[in-house]
């Protein structure tokens, strides 16, 4: 006999009716109804984990559910050890890990022995990983104790992952799933974890560590700072950014809600979404959480191994901490900052973590906290001589939170750490960092030869490490002249386009616009646009008339929107595709005999050799006034706010 599921009848109960059926004659035939769309077989598969029915999961499996890892933790969760014993067949080692993230969460000691017995050593790292990104997302004692209890059984078990685990719980686990009550309970958690990986734990990796909680800091700065700013916005519209200096510092994240996009962050993302918890409100809050997670590292044994000078992170109140580093605070908050600080002194109450006191910070001069660390690790503790890679972690981090240019800044500016400029580039054109793009193709010549900056383009462009975050990165560092030499950047595009290991998409972006057929191509475009409109014209039967338009309007119309996205287009150099459409309208125009008196007619010869500033000046000699002075307004207010941005950096 055969159990089906009509397509309405599985819609309305989400397929638990195949469980129902299942569970009333085990000895019955069970078939998925073709029509069954993935989805649905993936929720009845969570649905038969979570109720310990191994054979419809086999069933839904052979079916085309794929939803193994979801699958792994509903039965990790609801403590089925047999439904675990038959996932762990099909799946991967990744398959430990959610089933230890699934007994974590339920609180089911029984499971978690029985995952971490039967896991084989990727398995065992997979879990440790899980539960150093469990650390912070704990909500009551229980959890935290179950937590340590966890972590103790998977090292005694033989997980060899430590650095990897310091890095998730004090760094991509903080942006993710950070919940600061409880931390004197957490933090013996964290101490532990090192402890437990001390033979890994080397003063290089400290340093490393180190450094890459300031960069995920600055970033939760950041992000707080751009919700607070438009949450003042909106309640009061008339008026203006708080400070000149937090708009400016919101340049450098980009993107303040772009997601971690590597592996560790869908990994993070089997701890339930429900645990996760929202920004501290203030930023003086992050801060302070800051300055505690650097107290228990250094504790943890990074002052020991690194430099003593550490100690005085640790050990001292933020106001110390603040003298000790130089930080400026606004004028307007000093008395705020007073009357805080008095407050907590007659309200007592001091964490053994520093950090009391230096109430008050305010959004514009928190940002300078982490960069201000930075500068004091690599100088005052000596990080920048531990090795020649030392920055390289968080320079990675900085990328992939789209803070890298105030990071580069700062290592570079006041750490002297020069030597990695080849590092510093590549982050940030594999991630599409413009402002850094621009920052660094300033400075890293006096660094860099051409030949190193080529191959640091090439890796970036490669997918050999990993597709890149996209081709932006690349397409900027072309259109900005990378290697100040028109004939030799075009080259370099064209070379990039035919290796092997360069991103498809990349590769696609190359020869479409950047190729010799992307001119002729843009040749072609530029003189169909013309013909088009002249059909327009003469035979369009639009009530608008648009030839009886005056000859100006006319003009804008035809090529105010090639004349703007050219201006716009980033850097000294246009592409190909530009290029060609550019000198087909130039040609038109000067063939219609368009322009002032004073423009010039040009040869096609020049016209081809002609560069972006030549070809942009020669349209507009040929359009309205109006459209170009406009255009002009609009850079020059680009150009200065730019300007404003690099010189208060």
């Amino acid at each position: 006999m055969q159990i089906t599921v009509d397509k309405t009848k599985t819609m309305e109960l989400g397929l638990s009716s195949i469980a129902a059926e299942a569970v009333g004659n085990m000895r019955q035939r069970i078939c998925v109804p073709p029509s069954t769309s993935e989805e649905e077989l993936n929720c009845a598969l969570l649905r038969a984990a979570s109720k310990g029915r191994d054979r419809l999961l086999n069933v839904l499996i052979d079916a085309g559910a794929t939803n193994l890892v979801g699958a792994m933790t509903c039965a990790g969760w609801s403590g089925h050890i047999h439904v675990v014993d038959a996932l762990v067949k099909r799946a991967e080692s990744v398959a430990f890990g959610a089933a230890f993230v699934g007994a974590l969460v339920g609180l089911r000691k029984e499971m978690l022995d029985h995952v971490v017995q039967i896991a084989d050593a990727e398995g065992l790292d997979r879990c440790l990983l899980m539960g150093a990104a469990r650390i912070w997302s704990c909500t009551s004692e229980e959890e935290v104790n179950f937590l340590l209890y966890a972590l103790e059984s998977v090292a005694t078990a033989g997980a060899r992952n430590f650095q990897r685990a310091l890095q998730i719980s004090c760094c991509d686990a903080v942006i993710e799933y950070w919940n600061g009550s409880l931390f004197e309970s957490k933090a013996k958690v964290l101490q532990r974890l090192i402890m437990l990986g001390s033979s890994r734990m080397t003063a290089e990796y400290f340093g490393r560590i180190l450094l890459t909680i300031c960069v995920t800091f600055l970033c939760k700065l950041l992000r707080n700072c751009s919700r607070r700013s438009l949450s003042s916005t909106c309640s009061n519209p008339s008026s203006s950014s708080s400070s000149s200096t937090t708009t400016e510092l919101l340049h450098w994240s980009s993107s303040s809600s772009s997601e971690i996009q590597q592996q560790t962050s869908s990994d993070l993302r089997l701890t339930l979404p429900s645990l996760r918890k929202s920004q501290p409100s203030f930023p003086e809050e992050i801060v302070q959480d800051m300055l505690k997670i650097l107290s228990v590292v250094c504790k943890s044994g990074a002052a020991e191994l690194i430099s003593p000078r550490l100690m005085d992170l640790a050990t001292s109140s933020s106001d110390d901490i603040e003298s000790l580093l130089q930080v400026s605070p606004c004028h307007h908050h000093h008395q705020q900052q007073q009357d805080c600080s008095e407050k907590k002194k007659q309200a007592g109450g001091s964490s053994s973590y520093g950090s009391s006191g230096g109430a008050g910070i305010c959004a514009s001069c928190s940002c300078q906290w982490p960069l201000k660390l930075m500068k004091y690790l690599l100088v005052e503790c000596g990080i920048r001589h531990l090795s020649s890679t030392v920055i390289v972690l968080s320079v990675f981090q900085a990328a992939r939170l789209n803070v890298l240019l105030p990071v580069v800044q700062c290592f570079l500016e006041h750490g002297d750490c020069a030597h990695a400029s080849s590092a510093y580039l590549d982050m940030a054109v594999t991630f599409g960092q413009t402002a850094a793009i621009r920052y660094l193709l300033g400075v890293t010549p006096r660094v860099l030869t051409k030949a190193e900056i080529t191959q640091v383009v090439r890796d970036a462009a490669s997918n050999t490490r990993g597709p890149p975050r996209g081709p932006e990165g690349v397409l900027f560092v072309l259109h900005s002249n990378f290697l100040d030499d028109v004939e030799a950047t075009l080259a370099e595009a064209t070379a990039l386009a035919e290796l092997p290991e360069t991103d498809c998409a990349v590769k696609k972006r190359l020869k479409e616009e950047w190729s010799q057929q992307a001119f002729e191509a843009g040749m072609r475009a530029g003189q169909l646009h013309l013909l088009n409109w002249v059909l327009i014209k003469e035979r369009g039967r639009s009530c608008l008339r648009v030839g009886e338009l005056p000859v100006e309007i006319q003009l804008a119309i035809v090529y105010l929107p090639l004349y703007k996205s050219c201006c716009r287009a980033p850097g000294c150099l246009l592409s190909q595709r530009q290029r060609g459409e550019l000198v087909a309208a130039v040609s038109q125009l000067q063939h219609h005999g368009r322009g002032n008196k004073s423009s010039a007619v040009v040869s096609e010869a020049s016209l081809l050799a002609a560069d972006k500033v030549t070809l942009l000046r020669l349209l507009e000699d040929r359009m309205p006034d109006w459209c170009r002075e406009a255009d002009h307004v609009q850079s020059k207010n680009d150009a200065e706010s730019l300007g404003n941005l690099f010189h208060k950096v």
